[in-house]
């Protein structure tokens, strides 16, 4: 009986590694697909000043950086752990430990601002961003447009 005790916890170890491949791996080829088009927004103010607003905005987030790689140019690089690789690792334990190690989705992006006549300068976006990046850029965008509407 302990033999095929064995033999069932084997079979069970290498099927939960199977799992968590296979999670790794739609998780890899996710983060690709998800890849936005470049765009771009017309707001408010010197190029300058809306790259600051934007750094100031994206300052402090987990696991991100981001680096002004020219004046008016900022790149930045976001690491999220999906959830699904946390549930994972919790009833996985501990070969499910092997999805946070590698089910990290891994976004660079670089927002270009150019100024335009009348006060106004136009974003260009590059790359893949993060939902929490999208975010905190939109409220940065959200904030000067309406106070391009107000002027």
């Amino acid at each position: 009986m302990l033999i095929g005790m064995r033999s069932l916890l084997t079979i069970l170890a290498i099927g939960a590694f199977f799992v968590v491949l296979i999670l790794v791996v739609v998780s890899f080829l996710r983060s690709y697909s998800n890849s936005p088009r470049p765009r771009s927004a017309v707001v408010l103010g010197e190029a300058s000043h809306v790259i600051d607003d934007l750094s100031l905005a994206l300052a402090g987030g987990r696991n991100s950086s981001f680096a002004r790689t020219a004046p008016n140019s900022l790149t930045i690089t976001d690491s999220v752990t999906p959830g699904w690789a946390v549930v994972v690792a919790v009833l996985v334990f501990p070969i499910g430990l092997l999805a946070l190690v590698f089910a990290n989705d891994h976004y660079t992006a670089t927002i270009v601002a150019d100024d335009e006549p009348g006060g106004r300068c136009t974003l260009r976006f590059g790359g893949s961003f993060s939902k929490r990046s999208v975010n905190r850029i939109n409220t940065v965008i959200d904030h000067r447009s309406r106070s391009a509407q107000a002027a």
